[in-house]
């Protein structure tokens, strides 16, 4: 079975891998990040979006590995 996940990238969590992944997050590989007014846009493998605070990715942007975290109250499936 195939679902599709519609989440506002600010809705999304991007951390520092520690480890195996946890309940409702995957491990992604950074490929892009780009700077906006007021956020930094992080682009993963698997077409998936996070955009964060600058302050938070300051502090997080040396990490190589990371995982991206689904909040279940923000998942919609269709």
């Amino acid at each position: 079975d195939r679902v599709t996940l519609c989440v506002r990238p600010s809705e999304l969590a991007a951390l520092p891998a520690a480890g195996k992944p946890g309940l409702n997050q995957v491990a992604g590989r950074l490929v892009r990040v780009t700077e906006l007014p007021g956020s930094v846009r992080l682009q993963f493998d698997g077409e998936i979006t996070v955009e964060m605070p600058p302050a938070e990715y300051e502090q997080r942007k040396h990490h190589r590995e990371w995982v991206v975290e689904f909040p279940p109250q923000c998942l919609r499936v269709l």
